[in-house]
């Protein structure tokens, strides 16, 4: 029977969690806001919450985010965005794909911003709107380079155009997206691309349906921190509020998810026995053996079986045998005074140690962005905010 020995948060439910720190994610967003800081006036910033924002949980953080300073928020299909709008009656919503026929009378009655790339897409939003009684806001997104969602650059003006002959339509933006935004070659490629799209509508003169003139955007967090000329009149955050960046520890930002699980089970076996599916790790001493509840079910790669570690009472641990559906294997033979209840931390930080998706991801050859989306399948979450920075 699994005793809870350790001051921990934990789930109802399971033992076995995600953990997000809403603290950290209000601190990232500082940050951000913090490299921006000497703009005048400063771009807005749209928060990127789309995949339940990266595995953390979309309406929690939306609300956090929003009371926070973000201004907008980004998803990536109408069914995210009305999830967010149940819970937020105002706050922009805008959806960064286009969207299918058959859902655009969902997102124009749930006032979510719909991208446009076309003029089938236009026209189609155009007559759903009419036939609601209602305006659809709409961007227009543009193909600067990545050559995945956009309109070419020479159709950006006709677009105009027609969504501004169009009553039942509201332009709000001209947007694009960056294929390398770590690279000021490429990021300066598209820029100016971009830019020359810009000039040429006269984007500046041109009001919204509410008086206000259109605004412009291009840079992730990462551009707009490392390329000024990129922020336009807002940029869209994501991966980086999250404490995140995509292949590396960040030295600035606050990963907010830990993973972590309870020892439900302890037994010893002898040198020279094999443990888990397929027998693929064996003892070189007598060992003794934690399971805790967390498989390949809850978004833990099978690949990462016999190389991941660890965090138990302070120390690192080696994860052994095949991970499993539903449980996974540690030697704690070093840590004794284990016993069942304890917490095995998989992503997160103990006693000034951390194990972040980074390193999962260096071990996979994938990105963070995954990873986090991953952990999204089953584990319940709890949320917590730490004070005085404990």
């Amino acid at each position: 029977m699994v005793t809870h020995r350790q001051q921990a948060a934990s789930s109802v439910r399971r033992d076995a969690w995600v953990e997000i720190d809403l603290s950290a994610i209000e601190k990232n967003l500082s940050v951000i806001k913090n490299w921006m800081g000497k703009d005048q006036p400063p771009p807005q910033i749209m928060a990127v919450v789309k995949s339940d924002a990266y595995g953390h949980g979309a309406v929690q953080v939306a609300e956090v985010l929003l009371a926070s300073g973000a201004t907008w928020l980004a998803v990536a299909s109408v069914d995210e965005g009305s999830q967010i709008r149940e819970i937020d009656s105002s706050a922009p919503i805008l959806i960064l794909s286009p969207s299918p026929f058959w859902a655009l009378g969902t997102a124009i009655s749930d006032s979510l911003d719909l991208t446009v790339t076309s003029i089938a897409e236009i026209e189609a939003i155009a007559d759903v709107a009419r036939k609601l009684h209602m305006c659809a806001r709409v961007h227009l997104k543009v193909d600067t380079g990545m050559h995945r969602i956009g309109c070419p650059p020479e159709k950006a003006k006709e677009l105009v155009e027609l969504i501004e002959s169009l009553p039942e339509l509201d332009l709000r933006s001209i947007y694009s997206h960056l294929a390398i935004a770590d690279n000021e070659e490429s990021v300066r490629f598209q820029n100016n691309i971009f830019s020359s799209v810009l000039d040429d509508i006269d984007y500046k003169s041109r009001k919204n349906g509410e008086g206000t003139r259109l605004f412009a955007h291009l840079a992730s967090s990462d551009a707009a921190h490392l390329f000024p000329f990129s922020r336009h009149d807002l940029v869209r955050a994501g991966l980086n509020l999250y404490g995140l960046e995509s292949t590396r520890n960040s030295k600035t930002l606050t990963p907010a998810l830990a993973l972590r699980g309870r020892i439900n089970h302890i037994r010893d076996i002898k040198e020279g026995e094999s443990v888990g599916y397929g027998l693929t790790w064996t003892a070189k001493r007598q060992t003794r053996l934690g399971n805790i509840p967390i498989g390949y079910a809850d978004g833990v790669d099978r690949k990462l079986s016999n190389r991941l570690q660890g965090l138990l009472s302070g120390k690192l641990i080696n994860q052994v045998g095949r991970i499993s559906m539903d449980q996974m294997l540690f030697d704690i033979t070093d840590v004794p005074e284990a016993q069942e209840g304890d917490v095995i931390t998989l992503i997160g930080e103990e006693n000034g140690l951390r194990i972040g998706l980074s390193d999962w991801a260096l071990i996979l050859d994938t990105i963070t962005y995954e990873l986090a989306c991953r952990l999204r399948v089953r584990l319940p979450r709890i949320y917590t905010r730490r004070r005085n920075g404990q």
